[in-house]
């Protein structure tokens, strides 16, 4: 059987208006950019190979399990782990 895991973590990217409007970023309490725009990254990879198989970007708005549940499908067959999979997650998942 083979095993994959889920995780997600954040990329920065470069810093135009088109970049800050679809990804978001840290904000000072003004409201005032801090840092460069990130993106919300979430892979499925196998975890013998650290193949990717599948993964969703989203922005800082997006949680990791509302970018994670789509990743299901190239699940099929497949033992998953994640910290993360709990509750719905895990459902989607087939837990």
């Amino acid at each position: 059987m083979r095993v994959g895991a889920v995780d997600g973590f954040f990329m920065d990217t470069p810093d135009t208006p088109a970049n800050r409007e679809a990804f978001g970023g840290p904000t000072a309490p003004d409201g005032s950019a801090v840092a460069f725009p990130q993106a919300r990254v979430v892979t499925l990879s196998e975890a013998g190979t650290h193949a990717v198989l599948d993964a969703r970007i989203g922005g800082l708005n997006r949680g990791e399990l509302e970018l994670a549940t789509p990743l299901a499908d190239a699940a099929r067959d497949m033992l998953v782990l994640g910290v993360s999979l709990s509750g719905r997650l895990r459902k989607s998942f087939g837990g």
